[in-house]
């Protein structure tokens, strides 16, 4: 078997303004994973994942074969030089969280990364602030009558039934964002645990500081 055949996929997903950034570029650390590098400048999300993230036919024969093209492309795009010791390829895009199953049923050893992060820090956050403005404007915040209360019902609604649903699955792994900023040591080497790698031989970690928690999440 050769190495490239070796190769799984390991996936980011997680309601928007997680941080799923910094835990992107925490995997790019890992000389034994590649994340797409085609990808946004200031989120890193994916720009190919948008061929199916951006359609809402997810039951559709057709969306499964977008999503498995993506990722043979993304595998095929790894640089021959450091195809040899890479283990997992990856990318990250938020809305990955809603086809979390049908990624864990395309690949069979591919590993769902669920990133969480205590909703009352988003309520404030541009994304949640963007988010709001557009349903209010379609009519569309579901009953709830304020921001605060509409982020947490959506994160409620987004979170909680992926976690009960995959909790006991093997490849699905539940990250809180808290967890990387507070002891960073102890959940990257978790992480890494779990996908089979050692942390000391990655490269130097993204920093812990306030501009890098906030910026591009």
């Amino acid at each position: 078997m050769t190495a490239a055949t070796t190769l799984a996929p390991v996936v980011i997903g997680c309601t928007g303004g997680s941080g799923s950034r910094m835990l992107r570029d925490i995997l790019a650390a890992s000389p034994e994973i590649y994340m797409d590098q085609d990808c946004s400048e200031n989120s890193k999300d994916s720009r190919g994942s948008k061929v199916f993230l951006d359609r809402d036919d997810i039951d559709s024969g057709e969306y499964r074969s977008l999503v498995e093209q993506f990722m043979e492309s993304l595998r095929g795009r790894i640089p021959l030089e450091v195809v040899g010791r890479t283990k997992w390829y990856g990318w990250k895009n938020p809305r990955n969280i809603h086809i979390a199953e049908l990624l864990l049923d395309i690949h069979p050893s591919l590993r769902f990364l669920h990133l969480v992060r205590d909703p009352a820090t988003l309520v404030d956050g541009s994304q949640a602030r963007k988010k709001y403005k557009e349903v209010r404007a379609r009519g569309d915040t579901d009953g709830e009558s304020d921001r605060e209360a509409f982020v947490l019902a959506r994160w409620a609604r987004v979170n909680l039934p992926l976690w009960r649903r995959q909790r006991d699955n093997p490849r699905y792994c539940l990250v809180h964002y808290e967890d990387l900023v507070r002891c960073p040591t102890e959940a990257i080497e978790s992480l890494f645990a779990w996908l089979g790698l050692d942390m000391r031989d990655s490269k130097k970690m993204p920093s812990q500081n306030k501009d890098n928690l906030v910026t591009g999440i």
